[in-house]
């Protein structure tokens, strides 16, 4: 993967006038039309749809960061603007309206997005009644994008690979660094963000690491909310488990990383002093966090609990904690041998990488690569990055 280039923190441009008359004129009929057409690469069946998303809410307390647009978000943006190009709307309150209409819309997509707000109590986070008002009398807390802003499909589908892939294209990463890295430092410092699946959470520790936003500032990532989504939702959540899915459920390949999302979700809320709904399946553990010193396991008394899960400072590198089973509460560390971590994209011997003790560890785990970490009297395991707290973003 391409691990650095220039960019420019700038405002990301308005394409309104050139697709104007078209929208005016046809609406949600031009949805993915040559009329609407940004940029294509034929010989990678790479197309990229105009959207009028255009709309950048600097202050904002969360930005909900996605993949890219998709038709029924297209289609709802189209309409909208149709509506209020005819009424003779500023371009201002089309932009504004278009995208409070438009974003993570969809007959399941914006009630799985609510789903998962509320069982993590974004309510008191973010200090509102209700997550719903995000898109109503409370807009102006939410900033809603992705990291291609505009609509992205490849061979005739939505984009919905990796973020390497978007790095790897020139119609996809053009759009990324124009029209999304380069507006993050516009954003206030204070915005925190979460990311709907992988791609974007490996976005935006890409962001954080090139300097555009503050890793402290990305929660975590959800589960993607879409309709196509099947049990995705459901298995993050905690409603179902890996076991119960069917044999063909492609969600069965991305259980792991779910279930630790989840987890990763839940401590950073906990940690700014939210507790998940109560009964909820991500709520947090009532058994105290242990942590083993020598070969004996010694229960954290409860008023630790806090210090023991922050990650502010519980170690001076990385760490894990067991969240299920018999060894809840274990703290695991990179395990060293003979000088050497080890990081690697799945359990093969063979894609073992040997990283000297003393060098940074952040940049595999950006890349995705786990971690085999350990405890005494605790197998090792490889660690998922979206499970390692203390890490040092930007090394």
């Amino acid at each position: 993967m391409s691990t650095s280039f220039a960019i420019a923190p700038a405002r990301p441009p308005y394409f309104l006038n050139q697709f104007r008359e078209t929208l005016r004129r046809e609406g949600s009929s031009a949805s993915r039309t040559l009329a609407t057409l940004l940029d294509s690469d034929d010989s990678r069946h790479e197309e990229l749809f105009y959207i009028p998303f255009e709309h950048l809410n600097a202050t904002p307390k969360l930005v909900l960061v996605g993949i890219t647009p998709g038709p029924n978000q297209i289609d709802d943006a189209y309409s909208s603007v149709q509506a209020d190009l005819i009424a003779g709307e500023p371009d201002a309150t089309i932009f504004a309206k278009a995208k409070s209409h438009g974003a993570f819309s969809g007959s399941r997509m914006r009630p799985n997005l609510l789903r998962m707000l509320r069982t993590f109590n974004f309510e008191t986070l973010l200090g509102i009644a209700d997550v719903a008002d995000l898109w109503g009398s409370a807009s102006g807390l939410l900033h809603a994008t992705s990291v291609v802003p505009h609509a992205a499909f490849l061979h005739d589908k939505p984009f919905a690979g990796s973020f390497e892939s978007v790095l790897n294209s020139r119609v996809f990463k053009g759009s990324f660094t124009r029209d999304f890295a380069a507006s993050l430092p516009l954003i206030s410092s204070d915005a925190l963000y979460v990311a709907l699946g992988k791609t974007p959470l490996d976005a935006l520790t890409w962001c954080a690491a090139q300097g555009l936003l503050r890793r402290e500032q990305i929660l975590g990532a959800f589960a993607h909310p879409s309709s196509n989504g099947g049990s995705r939702v459901g298995v993050y959540l905690g409603e179902k488990l890996p076991g119960e899915l069917d044999s063909n459920d492609p969600v069965r390949h991305s259980a792991d990383w779910l279930i630790a999302a989840a987890e990763q979700m839940r401590d950073a809320v906990v940690a700014r002093g939210c507790v998940p709904q109560a009964g909820s399946p991500v709520a947090p553990p009532a058994k105290p966090i242990r942590i083993l010193k020598g070969a004996i396991a010694n229960p954290c008394p409860t008023s630790l609990l806090s210090k023991a899960i922050s990650p502010a400072e519980p170690h001076t590198g990385p760490y894990a904690i067991v969240k299920r089973g018999p060894s809840a509460g274990t703290v695991l560390l990179p395990l060293e041998r003979d000088g050497f971590y080890v990081v690697s994209p799945d359990r093969y011997e063979k894609n073992y990488i040997r990283v000297p003790v003393g060098e940074p560890l952040e940049p595999f785990l950006a890349r995705g690569l786990k971690l085999r970490m350990s405890a005494p009297g605790h197998p090792s395991s490889l660690i998922a990055p979206a499970s390692i707290l203390g890490r040092q973003y930007g090394s």
